[in-house]
Formats: C-alpha cells, structure tokens, sequence
C-alpha cells in the first residue's frame, strides 16, 4: 500500500510540476516534504499502536501475576496465623507440664527427705 502511495505522489508531484511549470519548485519541495513527514507520522503511529498493543499485553500480564502474588501472600498469611496459633497452644502445654514437673520434682524431693530409704535402694 505504501508504494502504491509513493507511485502515486511521484505522479502528482510531475503532474503538479508540468503544470504550474518550474518557478513553483519551492511549492512542491513543500508538498514533497509535507508528504514525507506525513509518510513519517503515518509510520510512528504504527509504531506507536504496535507498542500500545505489547504494553497492554504486558499490563495483562503483569495484572495476572499480581493477581497471583496476592492469593499466595493471603495463603502464607493464613498458614502464618494457624502456626503463630499452634505456638501459642503449644507454649501454653509447655507450661503446664513446667507446672507439673516443678510439682513432681518438689513431691520426690519431698519423698527423699521423708523416707531415704526408697531413694537409696533406686541408687543402689
């Protein structure tokens, strides 16, 4: 399509140029250059629709990604409150047997000085 563009401008710039004769050659070097930078912004456009295209892609993409990271950071999140909450039930029965086996040790302790002779025979 463009050489059909660029086939057709040579024809009407020799045209233009037949008809109104050489002493208008600066009028045509203008349409000549308004043409180029018409042909120039016609080509940055495309560009530019082709880089729209790449970046909305890459925005969908980056969207769907994010959407991802967000399920795995509420998923850690979640799994980070069920362990803090095993860690505290698991601190509080650690704490009850501490309980239980200062009571325990204070009852054998108890038992040693009460009655020596059962300590003994589990030393011997």
């Amino acid at each position: 399509m463009t050489k059909n563009l660029e086939n057709e401008q040579k024809s009407s710039t020799g045209l233009f140029t037949r008809f109104f004769g050489l002493g208008n050659a600066k009028m045509v070097k203008e349409i000549e250059e308004y043409r180029s930078a018409i042909e120039r912004l016609s080509s940055d456009k495309e560009k530019q629709q082709a880089i729209i295209e790449a970046l909305s892609i890459d925005k969908a993409e980056a969207l769907k990604k994010l959407k991802k990271h967000q399920i795995d950071l509420d998923d850690l999140r979640e799994k980070y409150s069920e362990y803090i909450e095993r860690e505290k039930l698991l601190i509080a029965a650690l704490r009850g047997l501490r309980t239980k086996l200062q009571a325990a040790s204070h009852y054998y302790h108890n038992i040693e000085h009460s009655h020596p002779e059962l300590t003994q025979e589990e030393h011997e």
